[in-house]
């Protein structure tokens, strides 16, 4: 069975502990924890001892977590937790002694893939380049493009999608006006075991405030605290707020922390994770950190996670789309780079503050990839990465660099490819008109092209061309052979596959024994009886046409092709002055036609 890494967590005691030997501690029968359960149960304080940067060095870890496929004994411990869906187990000692023996037993048990003592953590480390500016200046939204999508949400989302962006921080006022109404009810303090996200630092406020304000109201922003209100934290809770992430249906993660390595001391807790969600399609955030004491090169590749490749690096910029020197970490690790410098940002309280650092980077980088996701639900973590790669703009030496990255992602472009692709073309109809939605899907399926660079001229007829041309594309071009006996139809016509395809399929027929007239404009009921062909000829009730007043209009070799049409809700009356009319001798539209196919389209698909 293939290892898994093991996690063992030491909590700090709040008073001297005497040491208990190993022979005479009872291990306690293993307790099957979910992610949440695991948190509540580790959520005592991290210290209450010394001055604030003393207590990371004055921590005594008594917890530790360790990854296995399974463990044969507890090693002395008086608890033991397991997380089975990460092969985690956490280890609870009475002291400091008999934890650190049990570390080094399960260091070398060949079972156990990692192993680590659960120690603190200061925000000094983590959240280094929150400062305040003399000047806010609010730029990175509609620099990237994102304002787009956040404005234009309701008219080019389709209904009722949604996707959830974690935020793994200090907590959020999830009172302020900018996260009213969009934090996720599935929110948690993992450093308190409660629902209560109180945030006393303000970087958590900061990077769940961005994301909320980079993003429509379509994504949830779940609000995950693991700093206490003293600004520690431990490893711990970062890999249970992680895990809970993953299981809580979070599709987005912003990680804005990170260890340099000499904290990191070797273990790799996190990894396992970061490589299932980068699997299951989740997409890790992390920024590649600030010049600070204990990381004065400013080398993204001395911080973790941000080393870590399941994990997207974000690097910061200035409004110029700098690389900005004086603060932001650079490497090999670094993905993208991301506005950073001088960014309004939410502050507790319900107002905003200027700030900058990479910490304020990656939630942009973390809102771009939420609104990938709701424009493409199901990509894969690689996908949303790959299209915010092709999206960004190249800043720096040509290609990848170790400052930018993969460079600047501007997705305005990529909206309009995704959900507006008919916004190129100067006659295309408002949004809200009747005709946007067919001839927009049809263009961004490639199953309708313009009639010039700039045109897609919606009122003009559509040809018989055109329409078998339309049914070859939504088909997938399929080769057929044979020859064809129309004499209007050059082999070199931009449509004459299309007409073979249809002609030998039994699709249409000639207007005679030797034309085609690929000109001649298609009327309703022709269409319906080429969609109903195409669909096997099924069977149809045959009321729904009597309540046209011109149904006597109706061909006869029509009618049970405009019965099935019309029951299917493909083609509807048409309002003229004498009232909703079916007119089946009417020429169709090329918006009629690009409305009907995409229901017709939608149809197949269902």
């Amino acid at each position: 069975m293939k290892k898994r890494l093991l996690t063992l967590l030491l909590a700090l005691v709040l008073a001297v502990s005497l040491a208990v030997p190993a022979a005479a501690a009872q291990t306690q029968p293993v307790e099957v924890a979910s992610a949440l359960e695991l948190a509540q149960a580790m959520a005592a304080p991290v210290s209450t001892r010394g001055s604030f940067r003393a207590r990371a060095a004055a921590a005594e870890p008594t917890r530790v977590v360790a990854f296995a496929p399974a463990l044969a004994d507890g090693y002395g411990a008086d608890r033991v937790l397991h997380l089975a869906a990460w092969q985690e187990y956490v280890l609870e000692f009475s002291d400091v002694e008999t934890a650190q023996r049990a570390l080094a037993r399960l260091q070398s048990d060949p079972d156990v893939t990692d192993c680590f003592l659960d120690e603190a953590v200061t925000a000094d480390d983590t959240l280094a380049g929150l400062w305040d500016e003399t000047a806010s200046r609010s730029w990175g939204g509609h620099a990237m493009g994102l304002t787009t999508l956040r404005h234009q949400a309701d008219v080019l989302l389709p209904a009722g999608r949604r996707t959830t962006v974690a935020v793994i921080d200090t907590g959020a006022d999830c009172t302020h006006p900018l996260l009213a109404g969009r934090v996720s009810a599935r929110s948690y303090d993992f450093a308190n075991a409660t629902a209560d996200m109180t945030d006393v630092n303000g970087h958590g406020t900061a990077t769940a405030g961005l994301i909320a304000d980079l993003t429509p109201d379509e994504v949830d922003v779940m609000v995950l605290r693991v700093y206490d209100d003293d600004n520690l934290s431990k490893p711990s809770r970062v890999l249970t707020a992680l895990e809970y992430a993953l299981e809580n249906g979070a599709t987005v993660v912003n990680m804005s922390l990170g260890w340099p390595n000499a904290i990191e001391k070797g273990y790799s807790f996190l990894n396992n994770v970061l490589a299932q969600a980068y699997a299951s399609g989740v997409v890790v955030v992390t920024a590649a950190g600030n010049r600070t004491q204990s990381n004065p090169t400013g080398d993204a590749d001395d911080v973790y996670p941000a080393n870590q490749a399941a994990a997207l690096t974000v690097s910061a910029v200035d409004r110029s789309r700098t690389f900005d020197d004086s603060y932001s970490a650079s490497g090999a690790s670094v993905d993208l780079c991301a506005p950073g410098s001088y960014v309004t940002v939410a502050a507790p309280g319900g107002g905003t503050a200027g700030r900058s650092g990479t910490s304020f980077a990656a939630p942009h980088v973390a809102a771009a990839a939420a609104c990938v996701l709701l424009a493409q639900p199901g990509l894969s973590a690689a996908r949303v990465r790959q299209t915010l790669y092709s999206y960004a703009d190249d800043l720096g030496d040509p290609g990848r660099d170790d400052e930018y990255g993969h460079g600047f992602p501007v997705l305005t472009q990529y909206f309009h490819d995704r959900l507006c692709p008919g916004r190129t073309f100067r006659d295309m109809p408002e949004p809200d008109f009747w005709s946007h939605a067919g001839l927009d899907y049809c263009i961004g399926a490639g199953l309708m092209a313009g009639t010039s660079a700039v045109t897609v001229s919606p009122e003009a007829l559509a040809s018989r061309a055109q329409i078998v041309q339309l049914l070859w594309a939504a088909a997938g071009s399929p080769e057929t052979t044979g020859t064809l006996p129309f004499t209007d139809v050059a082999p070199d016509a931009w449509y004459y596959a299309a007409v073979r395809w249809a002609y030998r399929t039994g699709l249409v027929a000639g207007t005679s024994a030797a034309t085609f007239d690929p000109d001649a404009p298609i009327t309703r009921q022709d269409l319906a009886v080429i969609l109903y062909e195409q669909s096997g000829r099924p069977a149809a009730t045959g009321g729904e046409l009597a309540a046209f007043p011109d149904v006597g209009h109706v061909a006869g070799y029509a009618y049970a092709a405009l019965t099935w049409a019309v029951e299917q809700g493909l083609v509807s009356g048409v309002g003229t002055d004498d009232g909703v009319r079916l007119t089946p001798r009417g020429y169709a539209s090329r918006a009629q036609v690009a409305a009907i196919l995409m229901l017709y389209c939608d149809r197949e698909t269902a």
